[in-house]
């Protein structure tokens, strides 16, 4: 489900993975 959201939302991937970095 997720790897399917990630390829329907590119964008909503990319925020998700900057917001991980902010938390790191």
């Amino acid at each position: 489900m997720k790897k399917a959201c990630a390829t329907s939302n590119p964008a909503k991937e990319y925020m998700r993975k900057l917001i991980r970095r902010l938390i790191k």
